[in-house]
């Protein structure tokens, strides 16, 4: 017999969304009977997915949860998901990211389902500090006695949650992955730098990413600033929507560089864009295991990537890329440098990162970990 399993998401955008997809569309459906429980509040393209999940014959509940505290919405949206619970009685009940990794948990756990699994993707308190991270690790702590089983999507990850949260004994590790063959080149580079409105000729340099402050975007420009004093022929590119695309792009005009630099929004073939790319670049502030880095190393580009948790036990320093400085704009200025002014340097690096990618870090290897948490 099936297991009922629910899945509980209010950070229904960017990798987290693609996350759940990804479990949808990989696990055993003679094994595992899905259900979701998301909010549709922060990315109204969600209601796509929501649709995409249903015609797949998946239960989904909209449960309208707000990323902010908010007490009134909050407690309704408790009381919605134990009541769901309680009426459908899950036996595993799996929640994902802070708000819904708390009122899923603890509606839960109040319902009395049998497990209780969160994913933390990315923990509140790596990237609050002072008084709020405090509040906000005592709160985790709180919800961790909740659950049965933490998941962290990486080994630093589950080595930071182990110091915060104290839950000896609960927390997995489980890395994302991705489909590596989605990835590989397809048909002239050159004409799908046209179709995209970029310049045919010369290098291209990227960064997949919503335009928020943890990614770091405005470092990615600036470091595109330097580079142009003395590689003119270069082009940047920067795919993704958020809220700080006007601030962004005042930036860009701004530096001078807006002949050079190309903002293409929100995309939904950045599977077609990673390819031709010559080097691929991500500036993160704080990260869990990011979906476009191991989407670009699949495409076999080198990248340059922040020294953080989540992605410094990805990138191979030297080997399949570079790792810099967060908010240094001179360091991945430097790097992208010497990766521009290298293509034996930039081909190797790109080989190795997609031979990593395929071997470790594959959608496959994903499906079975998470497949074994639940059988267990």
């Amino acid at each position: 017999m099936a297991k009922r399993i629910l899945h509980v998401l209010e950070a229904t955008v960017g990798g987290t969304r693609e996350h759940l997809m990804q479990i949808a569309q990989g696990l055993d459906p003679q094994a595992f009977e899905l259900s979701f429980a998301v909010s549709n509040l922060r990315d109204p393209r969600v209601d796509r997915d929501i649709e995409r999940l249903r015609q797949a014959g998946h239960a989904v509940y909209v449960v309208p949860m707000q990323r902010a505290i908010a007490p009134l919405s909050d407690l309704a949206n408790l009381w919605r998901l134990w009541r769901l619970m309680r009426l459908e009685r899950f036996d595993i009940v799996h929640t994902h990211s802070s708000k819904a990794g708390i009122l899923g948990r603890l509606a839960a756990k109040l319902a009395g389902v049998g497990k209780i699994i969160h994913t933390g993707h990315t923990f509140a308190f790596q990237w609050n500090s002072g008084l709020k991270g405090w509040i906000y690790t005592r709160i985790e702590r709180l919800a961790a006695r909740w659950c049965h089983c933490i998941v962290a999507v990486s080994h630093k990850q589950k080595d930071l949650a182990q110091a915060k949260l104290r839950c000896e004994g609960k927390l997995v590790v489980i890395e994302n992955g991705v489909d590596a063959g989605r990835f590989r080149r397809a048909g002239d580079p050159r004409a799908q730098r046209a179709r995209l409105g970029l310049p045919t000729d010369g290098l291209l340099v990227g960064m997949v990413a919503r335009l928020v402050r943890q990614k770091g975007c405005e470092h990615f420009v600036d470091a595109a600033s330097i580079v142009l004093r003395t590689h003119r022929d270069v082009h940047f590119v920067l795919i993704g929507g958020g809220e700080l695309d006007e601030k962004i792009r005042c930036q860009i005009k701004s530096l001078g560089i807006a002949d050079n630099v190309t903002m293409l929004g929100h995309r939904d073939d950045t599977d077609k864009i990673y390819p031709v790319l010559d080097v691929f670049v991500l500036s993160s502030l704080w990260e869990g295991h990011p979906y476009a880095l191991l989407e670009a190393m699949a495409a076999g580009r080198p990248v340059v990537a922040s020294r953080i948790p989540g992605i410094e036990e990805v990138v191979q320093e030297g080997v399949t890329g570079f790792l810099v400085d967060i908010e240094d704009a001179q360091d991945i200025a430097r790097k992208l440098v010497a990766l521009l002014d290298n293509p034996a340097l930039r081909d190797a690096m790109g080989r190795r990162g997609g031979e990593l990618v395929r071997g470790r870090y594959s959608h496959s290897a994903f499906i079975q970990r998470l497949s074994e948490l639940y059988e267990s």
